[in-house]
């Protein structure tokens, strides 16, 4: 039997240029997030983009130029958090809200992956430097203290591993994680000379 004359063939659909980057970069986060960068070829993200390798790379002209992109977009993500905190408990629950949300993509950022790639390094390290500058103000500390600077800097690689175990092993509750990090920069802090000012639940 003839197929009916007012049949019309399936089209495919064609996505714009913009649609079609998003739609690699939404695909390479999910790549990148479960494996190295040193383990993933380009094939592994064209075919989780449901793409061939020459229209990856078409738009993209290696790994590295789409990982940082990559690495740009889920920065931007990461990055979308409130910016006017009463203290720090707010600060940090903060954070893990937003680590929560996205488990995977934060993994992504804090485990790094391209080696010593000066231009991931500067991307990584304006995010960092988001976080410090944050909890500063969270703390109603001066940026300019070099020991407070010096003592911050260094709890926040603390912070980010706890947050890593916590979102891989999800086995403490994330009052007992906020517990823990304050505490510890308190400690850290202890040595400066300074205490991380009352929280508002505490201080009313």
């Amino acid at each position: 039997m003839r197929p009916s004359s007012s049949a019309k063939p399936k089209k495919r659909e064609v996505l714009s240029r913009d649609a079609r980057i998003q739609s690699i970069l939404e695909a390479s986060q999910r790549v990148f997030a479960r494996c190295p960068y040193d383990e993933i070829s380009i094939d592994d993200i064209a075919l989780e983009a449901s793409m061939s390798k020459g229209l990856l790379y078409h738009y993209f002209v290696s790994k590295r130029d789409l990982y940082l992109e990559t690495l740009r977009s889920v920065l931007t993500t990461m990055s979308q958090i409130p910016e006017d905190f009463p203290d720090l408990h707010a600060c940090l629950n903060a954070f893990l809200a937003r680590f929560e949300a996205s488990p995977a993509l934060t993994r992504m950022v804090f485990r790094g992956g391209i080696g010593s790639d000066a231009e991931a390094e500067a991307l990584l390290t304006d995010y960092r430097q988001r976080q410090f500058t944050l909890f500063c103000q969270s703390l109603g500390s001066n940026e300019a203290d070099p020991l407070v600077r010096l003592a911050l800097q260094s709890w926040i690689s603390f912070f980010q591993e706890v947050c890593l175990q916590w979102l891989e092993h999800r086995d403490i509750p994330r009052e007992q994680i906020l517990v823990l990090l304050e505490q510890s920069l308190q400690a850290i802090l202890s040595s400066t000379k300074r205490r991380i000012p009352p929280t508002e639940e505490t201080s009313g």
